[in-house]
C-alpha cells in the first residue's frame, strides 16, 4: 500500500510501467486473499465455477505482471524506444489471452 501512495503523491506518469506492474500485483494480491479467506473461513459448499475461478485467475495475471519486465527492458534498450512497444503490445495481449484460455480450459477439464 506504500508504494501505491507514494506513487500515486509523486511524478510518475499514471501509464507507467511500475504502475502497471504494482496494479497487477495488487489485484493478484487481493484474489488469492479472497481465496484463501473464503477457503479457511467458510463452512458452506463452493460452486465449481466460483472456486475455479478464484483458483486458476491469479496464475495469468501473476504471469502478465511478470510478463511487463521483460517488455519494460525490451522496449528502454531497444532503439526503437515507444515504437518498440507499439509493436509489443499486441504480442503482450495475445500472450495474456492465451494464458487465460489455457487456464480456463484446464479448469473446465
Amino acid at each position: 500500500a506504500a508504494i501505491g501512495v507514494a506513487h500515486a503523491t509523486s511524478n510518475y506518469d499514471k501509464r507507467s510501467w511500475s504502475n502497471a506492474f504494482n496494479c497487477l500485483s495488487l489485484l493478484w494480491l487481493l484474489l488469492r486473499a479472497v481465496f484463501w479467506t473464503l477457503t479457511i473461513a467458510s463452512t458452506a459448499r463452493w460452486r465449481a465455477g466460483l472456486f475455479y475461478f478464484l483458483y486458476w485467475l491469479p496464475d495469468p495475471i501473476m504471469f502478465a505482471s511478470f510478463m511487463l519486465v521483460p517488455i519494460f527492458f525490451a522496449t528502454t534498450t531497444s532503439r526503437g524506444g515507444k515504437n518498440a512497444w507499439e509493436r509489443l503490445r499486441y504480442l503482450y495481449v495475445l500472450c495474456v489471452i492465451f494464458v487465460v484460455v489455457l487456464m480456463v480450459l484446464w479448469a473446465s477439464v
